[in-house]
């Protein structure tokens, strides 16, 4: 079996249509899910090996390794980018079509094909199941868990009309507090300490202020 393989005769051998099935399944999970690992190379190389000796023995066109090569870029593009989109939809597509130009026959064709999608259908359970504490999750758990905390952390800024007192001389910028919070402040002149305040306008974290005459 291994030698028909090798040997490079018309139509995928046995042994190229299991390489075809197990590439797509590795490549579609990575695909799915978040990140980009070592299965996802894996799966190309299993793709582009399953038309290799083909296309090097001249029985099938070096167009069916061009396109298995292509469909496995693009899933893993698709895997890098954390989702099954269109890149990926493409992806799978150009493999279709590679087993379909590499086939000699359609009992070939569709054997493979049924053997890819159920290989994908006991594996992406599994896969969907670890998911959740794979090391890509954790990441972005934790990305949002500190963009949560830093959006929490930004308080907002006195409203136009706002009252209060400057800490210390303005002289253009200070301190003011109002309403028991301190904020960095600016007036367009001289406020001595301890003057009433009025906010004008925000810019940006500071606040443009007057004297409450």
């Amino acid at each position: 079996m291994i030698e028909n393989y090798l040997s490079g005769g018309a139509g995928l051998e046995p042994v190229a249509g299991a390489l075809f099935a197990l590439g797509v399944m590795l490549l579609l999970l990575e695909a799915v899910g978040p990140g980009l690992g070592a299965s996802g190379f894996l799966g190309a190389g299993c793709a582009l090996a399953s038309f290799l000796p083909d296309a090097a023995s001249g029985s099938e066109p070096w167009l069916t390794v061009v396109l298995a090569g292509l469909g496995g870029a693009l899933l893993l593009f698709d895997a890098r980018a954390a989702g099954f989109g269109s890149f990926g939809v493409f992806g799978l597509l150009l493999l279709v079509g590679a087993l379909a130009l590499g086939a000699a026959t359609m009992q070939q064709f569709l054997f493979t094909l049924l053997a890819a999608a159920v290989l994908c259908a006991l594996a992406l359970p599994v896969a969907l199941l670890r998911l959740p504490r794979s090391p890509a999750m954790e990441r972005i758990r934790l990305q949002e868990k500190l963009e949560g905390g830093s959006a929490r952390g930004v308080r907002p800024l006195p409203a136009p009309g706002a009252r209060g007192r400057a800490c210390g001389d303005l002289k253009p910028r200070g301190t003011v507090e109002i309403a028991g919070e301190r904020y960095e402040a600016r007036a367009e002149r001289f406020i001595e300490k301890g003057a009433v305040v009025r906010v004008l306008r925000a810019e940006g974290r500071e606040l443009l202020v007057e004297p409450d005459l």
